[in-house]
C-alpha cells in the first residue's frame, strides 16, 4: 500500500463527507479500507494484527454510516475498529480516532 494513495483516499472520503457527498465519502473510505486490509492480510483472517490504519477508517466508515441512518452497519464497523485497537494499544486508542475523525469532520 502506498501511504500517499491511503492518504489521499482518506483525505477524499473526508472531503466529501464534509460537502454531504455521502456516497462519494462511502466510496472513498472502502477504497482506503481495501488498501489496508491487502496491505495487512487481513482477508486471511490476520484481523488483530497492528492494523490501526484500518481501524482508522473503520471508525470514519462508522460515523459516517451514523450520519446516514445506517445505524446496523455503523455498529458493525465501530465494533470491528474497537477490537482492532484494543488488541493493538488498548481501547483509549478508539477514543483518540473518534476525536480525531471529529476534528477532520465536524457535524454539522
Amino acid at each position: 500500500m502506498s501511504v500517499r494513495d491511503f492518504e489521499a483516499r482518506i483525505a477524499a472520503g473526508d472531503r466529501a463527507r464534509r460537502d454531504g457527498e455521502f456516497s462519494a465519502a462511502e466510496a472513498a473510505y472502502r477504497e482506503a479500507l481495501r488498501m489496508a486490509e491487502e496491505d495487512a492480510g487481513a482477508r486471511d483472517g490476520e484481523f488483530e494484527r497492528k492494523h490501526l490504519a484500518m481501524a482508522e477508517v473503520l471508525c470514519k466508515l462508522g460515523r459516517l454510516y451514523q450520519s446516514m441512518g445506517r445505524g446496523l452497519e455503523s455498529t458493525l464497523s465501530f465494533r470491528k475498529c474497537l477490537r482492532i485497537f484494543s488488541s493493538v494499544s488498548g481501547d483509549e486508542y478508539f477514543q483518540l480516532a473518534v476525536a480525531r475523525d471529529r476534528r477532520a469532520v465536524p457535524q454539522s
